[in-house]
């Protein structure tokens, strides 16, 4: 279960993508839900593989490129 808090960030930062690019609230929970259920993602946060926790750092860092966060933000997730 080493990858579950990653599947969290990846779930947060797509609903987080999700808003700032126009969806609202309800859709954007679907679309995180839809993102976190992918079997590959999902079987991979329950054991020790490595794939969930690049990809939900490479989802957190666009969610925060398309926010516009603070350059010394992007630094620290990256």
């Amino acid at each position: 279960m080493a990858g579950v808090e990653f599947l969290v960030l990846a779930f947060a930062a797509t609903y987080a993508l999700a808003g700032s690019v126009g969806l609202s609230s309800k859709a954007s929970s679907f679309a995180a839900l839809l993102y976190t259920m992918t079997p590959g993602l999902h079987l991979s946060a329950t054991s020790c593989l490595n794939d969930t926790p690049a990809a939900a750092l490479v989802v957190a860092t666009a969610a925060l490129i398309v926010s516009r966060a603070s350059l010394p933000l992007l630094v620290m997730v990256i």
